[in-house]
């Protein structure tokens, strides 16, 4: 880099089209030169200047860029400190020149220039602009010149079509075109008109047609609103076309000869102001320091990828568009990129172990490979997300291939439906690199540190680079050395041994060919909080092999070295609570700590209060090799002489400065503020007491408040109060004491020890003032409550009749208030109610139980931790039958059978089970089964077996008297489930002595025969009778002896 000259009259160096310089400042007062040739401006044309290649994301204005004429007079400038360009329309065949200085901040980073030229004539050429095929593209806000006149001669030529083309920005914009004529008669000389891709003319939303004439005394306009895509001029490529009004006069006309001047104009949709449309411009593709324009540009550089590496195409390949402000036009759609190699390619498609340099990308991947020719396949097309994926893999021997690389926005003016264009508006020139691969390699290993601090140099905040020559192949002996650049830009410091003052390093035999370098980040003046910066590097050497070879950028992430502040808890002297107006040795304090404090900063606090006074003073944080720092805020109460409420609040708050008295609060973050509680001397008005009505025991507690933060007392009510002497004087079990720390808030005070009776609440405030009696009392009851009795099912007895689900109790209480809670416990449940008015009811399951013939019954008042002291206990009977066996029954009573043993046969086989019945009732543990039953008393059933059961039962069979119910049941002798002859047979045999009948059956109330019994959990137990075996006429009858009536319920 050789430093540019500061005058022009120095003669600067000329730069090379679309091809970056490098240069910098050493000083506020320098001054770079540039120029840009006479010879460049082949016609009058728009000179873009482009001002790139600094780090820093920050903009501080360290920079003046300005174009200037031979006579350095300023033509067009701006100020920055980031990347920017400026545009000018400058006159054909004449010299400008670039002029960088300081913009006021000194900054003496390497930063770029280029420049381009772009014509703002028409351009004829070989087969003109006739069409739109070969449209110029027009430039917004230039001058844009024309003429009819012959593509091959230049002479005027009536018949000369001109076409020019535009990309609107999105709907809502406004279009304007100007044309004007280079005479100034009143003679009409051109026709324009508007067309879409088609050819056809378009119409505005007015429906007018977008053509019209340009006379010299009068220019043509023509103008329309970008509709949304559904409107008849949506965002599109447009053609504006110029030719003469009448071709058999222009040739005289006053015209002849003359340019005519386009003016392409109009308003963004987010803007009114002319000029601000914002029409779509080509992309600009930058590779190895050159920048696409309208030809093909070469980079005269040479990048080196080692054997085995790649580099990301994007990391070496940069697409900028003028039109970011246009989701449409600003968005690159397409990459294409090619690889051409003049020797036989040896491609790769995923497997091959030998191969030349290729691209890889996507997910799948796909691959773009070298090409002898440049005929068909040779380019290939990239999606945007493809083209981030995409990398250059270097072969695996040393080869060089060129890159071709150009890109497509998004405007749609190459994929056109109605014409193909030969130079699209939406596509870009095309930029070559050459990419050799080669095994020679340099090495840049990280420590891993990627998070800095500004201006922090522990070895928590630096990253250790360690740059070697890598792999087996050593600089040639000739040039000896490779040269690492560093350009760390604005943010970021570097240090090592053998570090020059340009950041580079010597990679040489003498140092074995490894360097290494420290990284921090610089501390500086300026609020970024957090930002991102990167470590670029460059290779110079003699040996080709090793210059600008590929290494990979790092990427740091750089925190700014901000103080942070914690105010501690404030605390007051003498273990009180507050500070007292008027009372100086009553001192509250508090401590402030400041964290990260900026290396060899200082910071001062000022703390300012409300209500109290600083004694403390400024605050000084002074670094302190990075750890933390402490100071103490001391101060006193105010005294002024307004009442105000005890306690009430004070405020300190706090800001920063730097050492020069600068504010910094701003982005070393907000200090909280601290509040301090003040007592009141000028206070004599009496705070309120109010207590919360209940009856509580000496174990429990009133609910107190006060309006003023203080002394809550509960008094009782047999002390009159007129000082707060009579209440701390009266006997220790007439009153209890709180302290109030916010007032109008629930304060409890105990009752212990306090004697029954009836309590009011008083309140002191801290200046002494004794409030009156509360409205509200608190009782002070130690009779302990009382249950009383406990039943449970009426009257004790848990039978058939209750639903084991929910089997009742009841009972009375004594001194137990409304909402109070008694446990009953049956067995082992428990079951909790409420009691009103001294009673309480409820409900307990018992249905999981295993019942026995009596039940245990435990009862008590549930006290405050939940649990219940015994006070009743008792036990219940459990009478639970399973079946009720009657003689007769009605819906209220029942003859029943009582003192008998039912023995059960099945088979004609006594099963060894017994049932008692007991007053009807019988209860089994288990299922049984049988089909006949027996009784335990001989005496208990008096047989009446005769010859009229017999007559009856043959009657039935033969169909002359039918039996039913428990007769038929009586008649079927052996249970087979037919009445027939072998029933009336064992009927006779029992009559004449034969055989005997002694056999019952169990029957329900329709008559059918039960054979089987399961234990009842609930419900009401089933009624059934015993009928005997053979007694059709049922004339038989149980002794009275075994029979007694009960009631059915």
């Amino acid at each position: 880099m050789v430093d540019a000259v500061n005058s022009i009259a120095s003669n600067p160096s000329a730069i090379t089209l679309q091809s970056a310089t490098t240069d910098n400042l050493s000083s506020t007062s320098d001054i770079d030169y540039f120029k840009v040739q006479a010879t460049d401006i082949t016609s009058a044309s728009l000179l873009t200047v482009d001002f790139t290649g600094l780090s820093s994301s920050t903009n501080n204005n360290e920079f003046k860029i300005s174009i200037v004429d031979a006579d350095d007079t300023e033509l067009a400038t701006t100020t920055s400190g980031v990347s920017t360009s400026l545009s000018y329309q400058v006159s054909a065949s004449t010299p400008y020149y670039i002029k960088v200085e300081s913009g006021g901040a000194a900054n003496t980073s390497d930063y770029s220039v280029s420049a381009s030229i772009t014509s703002t004539s028409e351009v004829e050429g070989t087969n003109g602009n006739d069409s739109q095929v070969r449209a110029n593209h027009l430039l917004e806000n230039v001058s844009f010149s024309g003429g009819l006149l012959d593509k091959t001669t230049g002479e005027v030529d009536a018949d000369d079509i001109d076409v020019y083309a535009f990309t609107t920005n999105e709907a809502g914009s406004d279009v304007l075109v100007t044309v004007t004529a280079g005479a100034t008669s009143a003679s009409t000389f051109y026709t324009i008109k508007l067309t879409d891709h088609n050819g056809q003319t378009i119409k505005d939303s007015g429906q007018t047609s977008q053509d019209t004439t340009v006379a010299g005394n009068a220019a043509g306009s023509l103008a329309f609103t970008v509709t949304e895509s559904s409107g008849s001029t949506p965002q599109d490529t447009y053609f504006l076309t110029v030719q003469a009004n009448d071709t058999t006069t222009f040739a005289t006309s006053a015209e002849k000869g003359l340019s005519y001047s386009i003016a392409l104009a109009g308003t963004s949709k987010a803007s009114s102001t002319a000029g601000t449309h914002d029409y779509n411009t080509a992309p600009v593709v930058t590779m190895g320091g050159v920048a696409s324009g309208a030809s093909q540009k070469d980079s005269s550089e040479t990048l080196s990828v080692n054997i085995g590496s790649y580099v990301s195409l994007s990391d070496i390949v940069s697409v900028t568009d003028a039109d970011g402000s246009s989701t449409t036009n600003g968005t690159i759609s397409t990459y294409v990129v090619g690889l051409y190699d003049t020797s036989t390619p040896v491609t790769y498609s995923g497997s091959e172990t030998t191969y030349d340099g290729y691209i890889s990308y996507g997910d799948t991947p796909d691959y773009a490979v070298g090409y002898a020719t440049q005929g068909a396949g040779f380019l290939n097309a990239l999606t945007a997300a493809e083209f981030a994926s995409a990398k250059y893999y270097a072969g695996t021997s040393t080869n060089t291939q060129k890159l071709y690389v150009y890109a497509i926005d998004s405007s749609g003016s190459s994929s056109l439906s109605g014409t193909t264009m030969a130079v699209p508006l939406d596509t870009s020139g095309i930029v070559t690199m050459d990419i050799a691969t080669t095994d020679a390699s340099v090495s840049v290993a990280s420590a891993g540190v990627t998070d800095l601090k500004e201006g922090n140099t522990s070895n928590t905040y630096t990253d250790t680079l360690t740059i070697s020559v890598a792999g087996a192949t050593q600089p040639d002996s000739g040039s000896g050395s490779v040269v690492v650049v560093l350009d760390p830009g604005d943010d970021l410091s570097l240090d090592g041994e053998g570090l020059s003052a340009n950041n580079a390093v010597t990679l040489d035999a003498d140092n074995d060919y490894i360097a290494e370098v420290t990284v921090t980040a610089k501390s500086d003046a300026i609020t970024e909080l957090v930002e991102t910066a990167s470590l670029s590097f460059t290779t110079i050497s003699a040996d080709t092999a090793f210059n600008n070879l590929s290494i990979d950028d790092l990427s740091y992430i750089i925190t700014e070295q901000v103080a942070s502040f914690s105010v501690g808890t404030v605390t007051y002297s003498d273990s009180n609570t507050s500070v007292l107006e008027g009372d100086a040795t009553r001192i509250g304090s508090y401590d402030i700590t400041a964290s990260d404090i900026p290396e060899n900063g200082t910071l001062t606090v000022n703390v300012v209060g409300t209500g109290v006074t600083v004694t403390s003073g400024e605050l000084s944080f002074v670094y302190n090799s990075g750890n933390d720092v402490s100071n103490t805020v001391t101060f006193i109460a105010e005294d002024d002489t307004s009442e105000e409420s005890s306690p009430h609040t004070g405020t300190l708050t706090h800001t920063v400065v730097d050492d020069e008295g600068n504010l910094v609060s701003s982005y070393t973050g907000a200090i909280d503020d601290a509040t301090a509680s003040i007592t009141d001397n000028d206070d004599e008005t009496a705070p309120i007491a109010t207590v919360s009505a209940s009856t509580i025991s000496s174990g429990g507690s009133a609910v107190v408040q006060s309006s003023e933060a203080g002394t809550a007392y509960l008094v009782s009510s047999t002390i009159t109060v007129s000082t707060l002497t009579d209440i701390t004087g009266a006997a220790d079990s007439l009153w209890n004491t709180a302290s109030i720390t916010e007032a109008s808030t629930n304060t409890n005070i105990a009752a212990t020890d306090l004697v029954d009776g009836t309590y009011k609440a008083y309140a002191v405030d801290a200046a002494g003032n004794l409030s009156t009696a509360s409205s509200n009392s608190v009782v002070i009851d130690n009779t302990a409550p009382t249950m009383n009795t406990l039943v449970v099912s009426v009257d004790d007895v848990i039978d058939s009749s209750d639903n084991l689900a929910a089997v009742t109790f009841s009972g009375t209480t004594t001194d137990v208030a409304d909402g109070e809670m008694v446990s009953v416990t049956i067995a082992d449940i428990t079951q909790q109610v409420a009691v009103s008015s001294d009673a309480y009811s409820g409900t307990v399951d018992l249905s999981s139980l295993t019942l026995s013939n009596s039940l245990s019954v435990r009862g008590g008042i549930v006290d405050d931790n939940n649990e219940a002291t015994l006070q009743v206990s008792s036990t219940v009977t459990v009478s639970f039958y399973d079946a009720l066996v009657v003689e007769s029954s009605t819906d209220s009573s029942a003859e029943a059978l009582n003192g008998l043993s039912l023995n059960l046969w099945k088979e004609d086989a006594d099963t060894g089970t017994t049932m008692a019945v007991s007053e009807g009732e019988i209860s089994i543990s288990e299922l049984v089964t049988f089909d006949a039953i027996k009784l335990s008393k001989s005496d208990a059933y008096t047989d009446s077996i005769n010859i009229l059961d017999a007559i009856a039962i043959l009657k039935d069979i033969v169909g002359l008297a039918d039996l039913t119910g428990t007769d038929a049941q009586a008649a079927d002798v052996n249970n087979d489930g037919t009445v027939n002859i072998m029933d009336a047979i064992d009927v006779l045999k029992h009559i004449v002595g034969i055989s005997s009948l002694d056999t019952f059956d169990l029957v329900d109330s329709n008559g059918a025969m039960v054979s089987s019994l399961s234990p009842l959990s609930s419900g009401d137990a089933p009624v059934y009778s015993l009928i005997m075996n053979g007694d059709a006429d049922a004339s038989g009858s149980f002794s009275t002896d075994y029979i007694t009536t009960i009631d059915i319920v």
